[in-house]
């Protein structure tokens, strides 16, 4: 199975996104410097529900969510929210966060208790993380906080690439890059331990020949895909011998997050932190999916 993408094959759902995302290649420093709203097409989380009069009802919400969870988990796996870039959110015993990041926290804390971070906090060999779509690059962000010694890989369309690679390049400017050269692919993977961050367009998925891919990452990218572009990205996990998968959807209802979980079941067993009770009960999840999977041995 190939990828087979190309903007004449994306759903309407990623060419809707794309569109809203279109100013980003005439952008000039003052959308720059306000980069993070662009975060709303791709999470929905909006900076005007962070003001005025919502900004109560939003911050008691999330301020007894953000408490109850770290009744039960790693503090040590908090993140704050940037305040560069047009970071936005509330202020609260001294964090600064958002949805975004409470979200973020939810994976970290998953990834956590199902014993899957000793992977990036031993340094031999380096582990990577191959995240799908990389949004505006705020898990990027977090992760990369907690665990500097660690590759991660993103790959998506080029107008996600341009986000998500500006906003990470801001806020690490001493990290190493690299960027995938369709006329010269081997050498993005030349001296692969000593990168940080790696962005390569999705129609080279089929060249990705990353090493000790621990864990591939989708946040809300693959339910926007048909089905048989999800499981193109499913069987390249695989066959990449990525011991785990985990993709988070947004509205488990929708008829394409189904389809995630059927083609993760093909390739991958789901976790039993995955069940809708673990999810309400320990990380508070009261919608959306958090299909966490490990690699099936035999299929």
């Amino acid at each position: 199975m190939t990828s087979d993408v190309s903007d004449g094959n994306r759903t309407s759902l990623e060419r809707e996104l794309l569109a809203d995302l279109e100013e980003l290649w005439r952008a000039d420093a003052e959308t720059v410097a306000d980069l993070r709203r662009f975060g709303k097409t791709i999470s929905g989380v909006r900076r005007s529900n962070y003001k005025g009069e919502r900004a109560e009802l939003v911050k008691q919400r999330l301020d007894r969510d953000r408490l109850k969870l770290l009744e039960h988990v790693d503090p040590a796996l908090w993140v704050n929210e940037p305040e560069v870039l047009g970071g936005f959110g509330l202020r609260s015993d001294n964090v600064f966060y958002n949805e975004d990041t409470l979200r973020f926290f939810r994976i970290a804390c998953l990834l956590n208790d199902a014993g899957l971070l000793r992977d990036f906090r031993v340094r031999t060999p380096r582990a990577t993380l191959w995240e799908i779509g990389g949004g505006w690059g705020g898990f990027a962000h977090y992760f990369k906080t907690l665990f500097p010694d660690v590759t991660y890989l993103i790959t998506a369309p080029p107008t996600l690439l341009l986000l998500s690679a500006t906003y990470v390049m801001t806020l690490f400017p001493e990290a190493r890059f690299r960027f995938f050269q369709p006329a010269n692919p081997a050498a993005f993977w030349r001296d692969w331990d000593s990168v940080d961050f790696a962005f390569a367009p999705d129609v080279e998925m089929d060249q990705l020949q990353p090493m000790n891919v621990a864990v591939t990452v989708d946040i809300g990218m693959l339910e926007r895909m048909d089905a048989a572009r999800v499981g193109a990205y499913v069987q390249r996990a695989f066959d990449l011998d990525c011991r785990y998968l985990l993709s988070v959807c947004m509205d488990d209802e929708a008829q394409n997050a189904s389809s995630v979980r059927t083609a993760i079941e093909a390739r991958y067993w789901l976790h039993p932190m995955a069940t809708r009770a673990y999810l309400d009960r320990h990380l508070l999840v009261r919608s959306g999916a958090f299909l966490l999977a490990w690699k099936r041995l035999l299929v």
